[in-house]
């Protein structure tokens, strides 16, 4: 189950939520099922280290980084 981080419309206080595909999400601070999916500050992270291209011979997908799924196993 994935975990994704939820802004409360009414209180304005962030929570990482654990959703399963048939719940809807609330607030864990006020209870309130008026809140809105953000992105996490680890996927808005900018900076940082930075995966090597892959080495060629991937068919076409080897433009992607190694690690980011897009290599043929590099």
């Amino acid at each position: 189950m994935p975990i994704y981080e939820y802004q409360c419309k009414k209180c304005g206080e962030v929570s990482e939520i654990i959703v399963r595909s048939d719940t809807k999400p609330e607030c864990e601070h006020c209870g309130s099922k008026n809140v809105e999916k953000i992105l996490s500050t680890f996927a808005a992270h900018e900076g940082g280290a930075k995966a090597p291209p892959c080495a060629g011979g991937c068919g076409g997908f080897n433009s992607g980084a190694c690690g980011s799924g897009m290599c043929c196993g590099h």
